[in-house]
């Protein structure tokens, strides 16, 4: 787990938006059987069940959408990424 901290505080990592957020239990369920999509939804569920204990660390980053057409659109999409899962230390 300290590796993966160190990871996501390095240069590489930060600029590439690389994050980590703590979960519970009971986040990580539904974040595992898809019931929670975005990282909206993650953070807004994790907020409401402030009070559980966050076991898990969910380490996440953001893609550029990437499309063969060229648009002048000026509003980027992107897409939220889980790269890992990790058991906290207790």
């Amino acid at each position: 787990m300290k590796y993966a901290q160190d990871f996501i505080q390095s240069y590489w990592a930060i600029e590439n938006q690389f994050e980590s957020t703590y979960v519970s239990q009971s986040i990580l369920d539904k974040l595992l059987k898809g019931k929670i999509k975005t990282l909206t939804e993650l953070r807004k569920s994790n907020s409401e069940n402030y009070a559980e204990n966050k076991f898990y660390t969910v380490i996440h980053y953001k893609v550029k959408e990437e499309t063969s057409e060229k648009t002048f659109d000026i509003s980027e999409k992107t897409f939220d990424i889980i790269d890992s899962i990790f058991i906290n230390e207790q």
